[in-house]
């Protein structure tokens, strides 16, 4: 994925990567977009903005380019363990995601 791309196109910065793969890790998981655009938004206020937009829109390019370009997704329920809002897994699970949906 061209993260540091997609962060300077959408986010102004490259420095907006981790939010670009943070949104492409929740369309790899299969979670809806809205929970970490919220999050962001709350995360970020106190810097204004600009910087809030710029990491929204950055999550929201990183969520939309994986949709575009790589196959399915790997639902949260399918390994580990999820109770509430947190997810239980191994790091051989979570190595094991980004692959599994290239194809």
């Amino acid at each position: 994925m061209p993260l540091e791309e997609l962060a300077v196109k959408a986010g102004k910065s490259k420095i907006m990567v981790n939010s670009v793969a943070t949104g492409a890790a929740m369309a790899c998981l299969g979670f809806e977009i809205q929970p970490l655009l919220d999050r962001l938004s709350v995360e970020f206020r106190d810097k204004g903005n600009e910087i809030v937009a710029n990491n929204r829109e950055s999550a929201l390019a990183g969520y939309r380019y994986f949709k575009d370009h790589f196959k399915g997704s790997v639902p949260h329920d399918s390994f580990g363990s999820v109770t509430g809002k947190k997810m239980m897994l191994t790091g051989s699970q979570a190595m094991a995601l980004g692959p599994s949906v290239q194809g």
